[in-house]
């Protein structure tokens, strides 16, 4: 059985109005969600729930990184996503009949988290229309990521998948200098590549003069219609008035937060 150590929180209002699901709310709606809720620190390691457990809570993270994974038939963890400080974990469960965790999540470090109970959400959602519109429009856009990263993972061959994966994270990032949001270890398992794979991907990538590691620990596309060249795929669209960089390619979403 899975064991918390909990500690104290003296500001829950300020954490759930600065989680994006939530800013739309008012004071007392949020105090309406945080009604039984716990602050939980969690040691590395350890499991937030498992797969087809019944699922009464979901959870918002506070500090740490979590990783929620599937087992495959040969044994292999399949790391689906990656949750860090700000992101909620598991709020699509709640409005399931009967509500059941989908996949594993475990802690990949010291984490705390806010545990918020499910009978709150739900009745928010059905007695506040405009929250349950929102809750809606999250459910979309996960289906809709859920459906790109699909898109993503049936590309030919690894490079490719690499690429399209770099030119989308600088698409959202709205910069040639990306910011990784995850190791290099899981985007490798994202990817369904192994690690050396990526890492020589990544060399070729480099001796093409495509990409480069700064030394602020950013990776910097250097040449997006030779990256696209390099693994043969189609050029992304042209610069955007607004951002002043092209578009992602193959129009995908990187899924690097499920």
């Amino acid at each position: 059985m899975t064991t918390f150590t909990l500690a104290v929180d003296d500001q829950p209002l300020g954490i759930m109005k600065r989680c994006s699901l939530f800013t739309g709310l008012g004071r007392e709606d949020i105090q309406q969600l945080l009604l039984a809720a716990k602050r939980l620190t969690i040691p590395p390691g350890q499991l937030l729930f498992e797969e087809n457990q019944p699922a009464p809570a979901y959870f918002l993270v506070l500090s740490g990184e979590i990783h929620s994974y599937r087992w495959a038939p040969d044994g292999e963890e399949k790391v689906f996503q990656q949750f860090l400080p700000g992101d909620l974990v598991a709020e699509s469960a709640m409005f399931l009949d009967p509500a059941v965790y989908p996949m594993n999540a475990r802690c990949k470090e010291k984490t705390q988290v806010l545990r918020l109970e499910r009978t709150h959400l739900i009745k928010l959602s059905e007695n506040n229309t405009d929250f349950g519109r929102c809750v809606l429009k999250a459910m979309g856009e996960k289906l809709v990521g859920a459906m790109n990263r699909i898109d993503q993972l049936t590309l030919s061959n690894a490079g490719q998948r690499l690429a399209t994966y770099l030119l989308d994270l600088r698409l959202h990032q709205g910069s040639n200098r990306l910011r990784l949001p995850i190791t290099y270890h899981v985007l490798a398992k994202q990817l369904a590549v192994t690690p050396e794979t990526l890492s020589r991907l990544l060399n070729k990538f480099r001796r093409a003069n495509v990409i480069d590691h700064r030394r602020d620990g950013l990776l910097e596309v250097h040449d997006v219609e030779g990256l696209c060249d390099l693994v043969n795929l189609p050029h992304p669209p042209e610069k955007t008035a607004t951002t002043g960089v092209y578009g992602g390619c193959c129009n995908l979403s990187c899924q690097c937060t499920a």
